[in-house]
């Protein structure tokens, strides 16, 4: 008799130790699934800005040509105008103008580059 029971208490350890292995075993599994899936949301996100960023930087470049070419030809009508009106404006120069439109673009750049 208290070898049978013996025998049992042994065969009910050994099953607990078998279910407790499975669950660590599964535990792991699962972290590791956890750990595969979120590199791989990461490696998938440094992807994706990858490729977004050089988008928007072209687009930043562009967009920064464009208010140059825009101001440009907004201090060429103004220097046009300018040439008519000089008498009217009497103490302001061209240089102080084309200072302050030098300026203004340079501060339209830097915000422009922020964004």
């Amino acid at each position: 008799m208290e070898i049978q029971m013996m025998l049992s208490l042994l065969v009910c350890c050994c099953r607990l130790q078998q279910q407790q292995q499975q669950q660590q075993q599964q535990q792991q599994q699962q972290q590791q699934q956890q750990q595969q899936q979120q590199q791989q949301l990461i490696s998938d996100t440094c992807v994706v800005l990858l490729l977004y960023h050089p988008v928007q930087r072209q687009q930043q470049q562009q967009q920064q040509q464009q208010q140059q070419q825009q101001q440009q030809q907004q201090q060429q009508q103004q220097h046009q105008q300018q040439q008519h009106d000089l008498p009217l404006l009497g103490w302001v120069s061209w240089p102080h103008l084309v200072a302050a439109a030098a300026a203004a673009a340079a501060t339209a750049a830097a915000a422009a580059a922020r964004y």
